[in-house]
């Protein structure tokens, strides 16, 4: 495709530039495709890696270091004068962003592929026209892959235009450390940025509707992380609803209601981060003979197909969970199957990782859930306070629980909260897609001392009692 034209042609259209985006862009390349990307911002890597996923564990990275120094003296380690500059740690986020996305865009460049800046928004099952963009307006296309991605859900009183509200975007391009800050809303996102700014010195208050953080992942290994918030001094309001916002020269206030009373809260800034949602809104997508369903997410079929079979959808608009590590597989599933007809969305499951301190990290099916569907369970577990990698750590808090099928002893799920457990999620997610039992985990020798050991410790234990 020539940019510089009105109406242009490529044989692949692909709607987003994040992780499933891009993926699936450089794999229609390498297959012979040619390939144009349309991204609303401009910038490859999407919001995963400008505004979210990468940015905030860069952060969560530097802040942990400032943290463990204060930890060191029962280390035999004195360090004086520590200065934690935010400044500095902001523009230590900057660079890494912008090498990753200048990798990215090499790759693009080798390829050969077209990246316009613009909003993409259906004709018909054979066209899209662009909004925001002075060269091209309309694109046909014989394939299309929307990677459209999610955007954060917005409470009607609580709009980013206020000058002291922040999302999560804004909340990675603040310049100073707050002194106070309200969290609304107790998932992955908020307590995650939570733990990293009150590491920087900020009071944190997180308010959260229902009864506990995190309702995605499983009580159990959330309790862990809730329990250690208290370290970080973040006071957590469960059962609390945020009802109104208004702001005066000292502070953000926000009014909040527990039991039927309502009282009022104040700090320098508000954080809103209730929750995402599939990012299907200025698409057009009747246009196309497309919709969706009752959740607002785009039904696919294994090929990643929609009703439409020139018209994929991958990642968030698909479905949850909304992870990036899921658009990165149906992008490729995609790309395979409009280049080379194969291909299909078969994977058993999927890891859930939050990165916490401690981080959490979780797949497949809890015992409730293997209950639930018919299993007869065999569970095990070994906590991080037998683990010597965990200890050299200082931080031996935390277990990896893992469920079998009593029967087979076949591995139906694995449940971890502790240090550097997103490392070890790896190889207990492949032991689910191939099917492992206990004994192929326990019998593996792993190298000592690290975290993965306590994995096979629980595998272990749940043999133990077998016999």
């Amino acid at each position: 495709m020539v940019v510089g034209s009105l109406d242009v042609e490529t044989e692949t259209l692909i709607i987003g530039a994040g992780p499933g985006g891009y993926t699936a862009a450089l794999k229609a390349a390498k297959n012979g495709e040619e390939v144009t990307v349309v991204d609303t911002d401009g910038e490859l890597g999407g919001i995963c890696l400008h505004h979210g996923c990468i940015p905030t564990k860069a952060y969560i990275h530097s802040t942990d270091f400032g943290h463990v120094i204060e930890e060191l003296e029962h280390c035999g380690v004195h360090v004086d004068d520590v200065d934690v500059n935010f400044n500095d740690i902001h523009d230590h986020k900057e660079d890494m962003v912008n090498e990753l996305a200048d990798g990215i865009r090499t790759l693009f460049d080798q390829y050969g592929i077209e990246l316009i800046k613009g909003y993409a928004e259906f004709q018909d099952e054979n066209s899209v026209h662009i909004r925001g963009q002075s060269d091209v307006t309309t694109i046909t296309f014989d394939n299309c892959i929307i990677a459209t991605g999610s955007k954060p859900i917005e409470l009607p009183f609580l709009h980013v235009r206020h000058e002291r509200v922040l999302s999560s975007r804004s909340l990675l391009q603040l310049k100073h450390i707050p002194d106070s800050m309200i969290i609304v809303g107790g998932g992955y996102i908020g307590t995650e940025m939570g733990t990293v700014v009150a590491k920087l010195g900020t009071d944190i208050t997180i308010i959260e509707q229902t009864d506990r953080l995190i309702q995605a992942l499983p009580e159990n290994v959330v309790s862990v992380v809730a329990d250690n918030l208290d370290s970080f001094d973040v006071n957590v309001h469960t059962d609390t609803t945020a009802k109104a916002y208004a702001e005066a020269p000292d502070g953000a206030h926000l009014t909040v209601e527990h039991d039927g009373e309502e009282r009022e809260l104040t700090a320098e800034y508000v954080l809103s981060v209730p929750g995402r949602q599939p990012n299907t809104d200025g698409v057009s997508l009747d246009e196309a003979g497309l919709g969706v369903d009752e959740d607002g997410f785009i039904p696919v079929n294994k090929h990643m197909q929609t009703k439409q079979d020139n018209i994929y959808a991958i990642g968030d608009v698909t479905g949850q969970p909304l992870l990036a590590h899921k658009a990165v597989r149906q992008g490729k599933i995609a790309a395979k199957h409009l280049t080379k007809n194969k291909g299909e969305y078969n994977n058993m499951v999927i890891p859930k990782v939050v990165f916490n301190d401690p981080e959490i990290a979780c797949v497949g099916m809890t015992d409730d859930e293997a209950r639930d569907e018919g299993y007869d369970v065999i569970t095990g577990r070994a906590s991080f306070a037998a683990s010597g990698r965990a200890h050299t750590l200082s931080k031996p808090i935390g277990f990896i629980n893992v469920v079998a099928d009593a029967d087979t002893h076949r591995v139906l799920g694995v449940q971890s909260v502790g240090p550097r457990v997103s490392g070890m999620i790896g190889e207990a997610t492949l032991s689910i897609e191939l099917g492992a039992t206990l004994e192929d985990i326990a019998q593996t020798i792993h190298t000592h001392p690290t975290i993965p050991e306590t994995l096979m410790s629980a595998c272990e234990n749940a043999l133990a009692d077998t016999h």
